[in-house]
């Protein structure tokens, strides 16, 4: 089995970015609104913080209580749209239990010009043309994994469990739009593990897919773990990797797999954001 090293990846992305940044002498920057202080949150933003500076970027975080009105969060969000030194504006998610019905409603508000997440209803509904401002990073990040470690694309068929709105539904759109069968799952089906080459395991469980399932895997040449979870304060994904020693094909796990990628998709983002005329 090859092990994807995505943080190793993730690590040139932004040594590029630095470099390529500082030959256009620009300084993206980057708002990131978090509302409450989940543990999850503040380990993201902080992560999100560190590579806006190793790409030669800035971030501000804008911390909101976890009681904060709509109405507040839509100002903060109005506000940056009209300040010119912000490039990109991200709302972490997810938001407290009282927010999350507002969620598409603030993520309208953000300029889709500033949508580094890709996450705007503009950009997502553009993406059907092929031309949004800026693509979801999760989805980018899996597309850029399968076109590298999958063999030739032609006729290639991709499983994809899960239907989240800044993954799967985007990435079932990209991997049509380059030629790929797709077999979206909202709820996993082992028989399908027949069926694909390339399979991506969003939805699910921690060690879902385990040894068990080798003789379903035999066909299959490269897997994307797009879980996650804490058990005992550990990072854990869909897959458990321990246990597929007898796997032949590339696997891209967790921890060390989409996570870096992802956010430094997001650096890709915000470089380009931060292009002005």
């Amino acid at each position: 089995m090859k092990i994807i090293n995505g943080s190793v990846m993730a690590e040139v992305i932004k040594s590029r970015l630095r470099e390529e940044n500082q030959n256009k002498q620009q300084c993206p920057q980057l708002a990131m609104i978090l509302v409450g202080e989940t543990p999850e949150n503040k380990v993201y933003a902080a992560l999100k913080e560190k590579a806006a500076a190793a790409v030669g970027a800035k971030s501000h975080s804008h911390i909101l209580p976890a009681e904060i009105k709509k109405n507040q969060v839509l100002e903060l969000i109005d506000e940056l749209n009209s300040q010119n030194t912000i490039d990109g504006i991200l709302l972490q998610l997810p938001l407290p239990d009282k927010l999350q019905p507002y969620r598409d409603r603030f993520l309208a508000a953000i300029d889709p010009k500033k949508d580094v997440d890709g996450f705007h209803p503009e950009n997502r509904g553009l993406l059907m043309g092929g031309r949004p401002a800026f693509k979801s990073c999760a989805a980018q990040a899996v597309l850029n994994i399968i076109e590298q470690y999958s063999e030739a694309k032609a006729k290639k068929r991709v499983l994809i469990v899960g239907n989240s709105f800044d993954l799967c539904l985007p990435l079932n759109l990209m991997l049509l739009q380059s030629g790929y069968q797709v077999l979206l799952q909202p709820e996993f089906e082992r028989e399908a593990l027949l069926w694909c080459d390339v399979a991506v395991f969003e939805k699910g469980c921690a060690g879902m897919i385990n040894g068990s399932f080798l003789s379903l895997l035999s066909r299959i040449q490269l897997i994307i773990d797009a879980g996650f979870y804490y058990q005992d304060t550990k990072p854990r994904g869909n897959v458990d990797t321990a246990s597929l020693n007898g796997y032949k094909g590339a696997l891209l796990p967790v921890p060390g797999g989409l996570g870096p990628l992802l956010i430094a998709q997001l650096m890709v983002n915000l470089t380009a954001a931060g292009e002005r005329l």
